[in-house]
């Protein structure tokens, strides 16, 4: 995958999270036993999201630069993978959570919601750290 088509498939990762995050808020707004955490998800969720957005902004510019190295991209390919990864289950468990004739029920364990928070965490302070990197080699190859 060459950069550019690297800083379109994040841009477009960072709205999926923004659309789960949304459907995670609505979704624990609209069940009445939905644990607190799950409101902590879709704010990490959002967050992370951000970070991707912020984070395809610098490789785009960057990229026309050309100071990315090719580690950060790896880097970057790593926690991009392990986000849209966590994406993809939350996407899953939503839809498993709609139910048949459009009853809410509740797939969300607390243990699978704190793994998945840990999990996140993690990468969004991967993506923060590359972030970082990235603006600070910006800002000394001007």
């Amino acid at each position: 995958m060459d950069a550019i088509s690297f800083v379109a498939s994040v841009a477009q990762l960072a709205g999926a999270g923004l659309t789960i995050s949304k459907a995670l808020y609505e979704y624990a707004s609209s069940v009445s036993n939905a644990p607190k955490k799950l409101n902590d998800l879709a704010r990490d969720i959002q967050l992370t999201s951000s970070v991707l957005s912020h984070l395809s902004e610098v490789f785009a510019e960057a990229t026309m630069r050309a100071f990315v190295r090719p580690g950060a991209l790896h880097t970057a390919k790593d926690a991009i993978a392990g986000c849209s990864e966590i994406f993809g289950e939350m996407e899953s468990l939503i839809k498993e959570g709609k139910g048949s004739f459009g009853k809410l029920i509740l797939p969300f364990k607390e243990s699978n919601i704190q793994l998945l928070n840990a999990r996140l965490a993690s990468l969004k302070s991967t993506l923060q750290l590359l972030l970082q990197v990235l603006q600070y080699a910006s800002s000394v190859n001007m």
